[in-house]
């Protein structure tokens, strides 16, 4: 091998290895860039770590509150619920849902935003921040095959299609943007 050619072949592989690598989000659900215009249908106050639950509480509830209370540092947190306006009537019929996106829960204290999607009749999800940023990788909860696991073990979101919130009592006015 001549000097000339390992020369260049070395200039080739340094070269490779300072191009940037294409990054590939590890959400399966995209990020909704219009989701802070969707309908508001709920929002709840998840306790902080120290609260003892009831026992009448609801088993998803119970796991919810333990799974992500982490996310503001054990203190209560602000959980809002929007549906994508056009796929309201599925929602409220409880699915079957048409590809694309159905829903958001944001900890918006938090910057943490969980996107439901529907592709091929089937919940995928994400999470991101508020920006649209992936943050999958900050935390094992974050991962879509954690979201899949929990969304479809409890009946309350099985029989929905993926989706586990029910419409509110009472209808829940639009909050202002932050």
């Amino acid at each position: 091998m001549s000097i000339k050619f390992l020369f260049t072949a070395l200039s080739i592989i340094i070269l490779m290895a300072t191009l940037p690598l294409p990054v590939r989000a590890s959400s399966d659900a995209r990020f909704p860039a219009d989701w802070k215009q969707w309908k508001l249908v709920k929002s709840i106050e998840l306790p902080s770590a120290e609260t003892k639950m009831p026992k009448n509480m609801s088993p998803l509830y119970k796991e919810t509150v333990r799974r992500y209370n982490w996310v503001y540092l054990g203190k209560s947190i602000k959980l809002d619920i929007y549906v994508n306006p056009a796929v309201m009537d599925e929602y409220i019929k409880g699915g079957p849902y048409p590809d694309g996106f159905t829903a958001v829960v944001a900890f918006r204290e938090a910057n943490v935003i969980f996107v439901t999607e529907h592709r091929n009749n089937k919940a995928i999800y994400g999470a991101y921040d508020e920006k649209g940023h992936d943050i999958t990788k900050n935390h094992s909860s974050f991962n879509p095959k954690t979201c899949a696991k929990c969304h479809y073990f409890y009946k309350e979101c099985r029989t929905r299609y993926g989706i586990c919130s029910q419409l509110p009592d009472k209808p829940v006015q639009q909050p202002i943007s932050k």
